[in-house]
């Protein structure tokens, strides 16, 4: 990446995409070059299946809230 001459490489925050395993979720993904895999969010749907029935609309949430413990289903039964 070019810059020019009067800015400062370290303040530069890289847009350009990489590929990453995010630790929390081990989602394969793509982030922001200069983005960390520890801080990213996960843009996966969530893949389980509640004990309504119903899929999970979120998406991927294994941070905030991996058990479902505050997820309220809206979909009727």
């Amino acid at each position: 990446m070019k810059l020019q001459c009067h800015l400062d490489p370290a303040k530069i925050k890289c847009k350009f995409p990489k590929q990453a395993i995010l630790p929390i979720c081990q989602h394969k993904v793509q982030i922001a070059c200069s983005e960390s895999p520890e801080e990213a969010t996960c843009p996966v749907p969530c893949d389980i299946r509640l004990e309504c029935g119903h899929q999970c609309t979120e998406k991927c949430h294994a941070k905030s809230d991996p058990n479902h413990d505050k997820y309220v289903c809206l979909k009727g039964c």
